[in-house]
C-alpha cells in the first residue's frame, strides 16, 4: 500500500472494530449478483494476482539493476 494512503487513513480514515462478522449474507449477495451479470470472481482474482506478481517482479528486477549500477559506478565526488 502506498505510504500516502497509509498517512491519509491515519489522518482521517475510519477503521471499524469489526467489519467482518455479520456481513456474510451481504457479501454472498454481491458475489451472486456479479456472477449473474457474467463476472467470474475467480478469474478476476487470478488476473489481479498475475498482474501484481508481474509488477512486483519488474520492480524487483529494476531495483537489482539500479543497485548493480550504483555499486559499480565510480563514486561521485
Amino acid at each position: 500500500m502506498p505510504e500516502a494512503t497509509l498517512q491519509a487513513v491515519a489522518d482521517h480514515g475510519l477503521v471499524p472494530a469489526d467489519s467482518i462478522h455479520g456481513t456474510y449474507p451481504q457479501a454472498r449477495q454481491v458475489l451472486d449478483e456479479l456472477a449473474a451479470v457474467g463476472v467470474d470472481c475467480d478469474d478476476v482474482v487470478a488476473a489481479l494476482e498475475a498482474d501484481g506478481v508481474a509488477k512486483f517482479d519488474a520492480s524487483w528486477d529494476q531495483l537489482g539493476t539500479d543497485l548493480a549500477h550504483a555499486l559499480t559506478a565510480p563514486a561521485a565526488r
